[in-house]
């Protein structure tokens, strides 16, 4: 990823390129490496790594370093934020229950495992959706639409690969989950409910061994 750009209380995922006695200088993309002195440094870090950091101030120098103890830098108070709000995610690091994000380079997220329908890696940024914030004020995510817009942008996936088939997949309600989502990147339930919405509208038919689109029957 290019990473020229970076400002002041942005968050990144660079990798090491020198370790000095200054600490270690974190390769950005660009002409200028970024330090991150050994006191920023939340674990002892290893050339060639990669690392999430925040891009802060050094009040000494008076210039740009980056700091492993990013969390202490995003806003706990989420009032601004509201459920089903598109954010930008930036995928710091996974835990048993799924993935950790940055959300709009402000405030910290969890994508829960069961919600996550493509492969992710840490450094990864990709628009999500406000799910719920609940009262403790943490904020749950997901990668995709809710509700009826959801079923609609799933609809239009299907009928995309329909299309890029000729007009027919042998894949359907028998299909084993895993199978939906290396095919269409998505769970079997939301599947079931975009195909039944589509077979309502008549844009696609139902058989036994497959989906097909009306004009291919």
């Amino acid at each position: 990823m290019d990473n020229i750009n970076l400002r002041y209380g942005d968050f990144a995922y660079l990798k090491v390129k020198e370790i000095t006695n200054y600490g270690a200088f974190l390769d950005t993309g660009g002409p200028k490496d970024l330090l991150l002195p050994f006191s920023e440094q939340a674990k002892k870090v290893e050339q060639g790594k990669g690392y999430i950091i925040a891009v802060i101030v050094d009040e000494q120098t008076e210039r740009p370093i980056a700091t492993q103890k990013y969390r202490k830098y995003l806003n706990s108070d989420t009032s601004s934020l509201k459920p089903g709000q598109e954010v930008d995610l930036f995928i710091t690091h996974f835990t048993a229950l799924g993935a950790n994000a940055i959300i709009d380079n402000e405030f910290e997220g969890l994508i829960y495992a069961n919600q996550i329908f493509k492969r992710l890696k840490i450094g990864d940024r990709l628009k999500g959706y406000v799910k719920e914030i609940r009262a403790n004020g943490k904020i749950d995510l997901v990668t995709k639409k809710q509700g009826v817009e959801a079923i609609d942008d799933d609809a239009q996936v299907i009928l995309d690969y329909l299309k890029t088939l000729g007009g027919f997949a042998a894949i359907g309600d028998f299909s084993e989950p895993y199978i939906i989502y290396r095919e269409l990147g998505m769970s079997k339930k939301a599947f079931k409910k975009a195909i039944g919405n589509l077979y309502k509208n008549k844009q696609i038919m139902i058989a036994a061994d497959g989906i097909r689109l009306p004009n291919e029957a």
